[in-house]
């Protein structure tokens, strides 16, 4: 992966307070043009929204770990429900990641499923 971008608006944030996004990237020289490119036409978060995202982050653990068990039983509930034809979460056995998401999520799977 040579980016990522993440939504600080709805993972980070949690909250509905703030609009904000973020790009991460491992590379240096891609780290260097992103920040030329933010230099001329804006995107860095004013104090307020910096403020915003570090009070959540500070109990993002707590969300994450919430969103990971609700997750889980969401797609248990499904998977067993009459009207529901297929679930996908890598909790379940029948994913075709179980085993890699029990063996490198050790602190849950994903908060995300269909």
């Amino acid at each position: 992966v040579h980016m990522v971008m993440h939504s600080c608006t709805k993972f980070i944030g949690g909250h509905s307070d703030i609009l904000c996004g973020m790009l991460s990237t491992r590379s240096v020289q891609v780290a260097s043009q992103l920040r030329g490119e933010r230099s001329l036409v804006g995107g860095i978060p004013g104090s307020l929204e910096c403020f915003l995202l570090l009070r959540s982050l500070r109990t993002m653990h707590l969300r994450v770990m919430r969103q990971s068990q609700s997750a889980v039983a969401l797609a248990s509930f499904f998977s067993r429900h009459p009207h529901v034809t297929v679930v996908h979460h890598p909790s379940l056995p029948s994913h075709p990641s179980y085993e890699l998401c029990r063996r490198y999520m050790r602190q849950g799977p994903p908060g995300v499923m269909s």
